[in-house]
């Protein structure tokens, strides 16, 4: 493309493929703390944290669904944005594709075009 501005389809291949594994990590992270306890509990409060810090168990069961929710919602929004970079470059790889036929094409009728030397007898 013209005035330096180039789109090479390799390389947004190459940053989706750097997505996946961050959508990855949030989707298993989420499942993790889902797996962990209830949606407004760690866990059994008193058995892990003891009368003395009880108040970290509440407050971590407090943070714990919007976490969670918060994971799922940065997983769907890195796989939304995946899909749509793969759709990108599946756009500029057509119209690539299509540019470069047309460019040959008129190249190939420019060829045709293209007045036949005139050969001058010797004197």
């Amino acid at each position: 493309m013209g005035d330096g501005f180039a789109v090479d389809p390799d390389r947004l291949s190459d940053h989706i493929g750097g997505l996946a594994g961050p959508a990855d990590r949030a989707t298993m992270a989420g499942g993790a703390i889902a797996e962990i306890g209830s949606a407004n509990s760690i866990g059994p409060i008193d058995a892990a944290y003891g009368l003395t810090c009880q108040h970290f168990g509440m407050a971590l069961g407090l943070v714990q669904a919007p976490v969670a929710d918060n994971l799922r919602e940065l997983s769907a929004s890195l796989a939304a944005m995946t899909d749509q970079l793969t759709l990108t470059v599946e756009a500029y790889a057509e119209v690539e594709q299509a540019n470069t036929l047309l460019l040959e094409h008129a190249g190939e009728e420019l060829n045709r075009m293209r007045p036949r030397p005139v050969r001058r007898r010797p004197r």
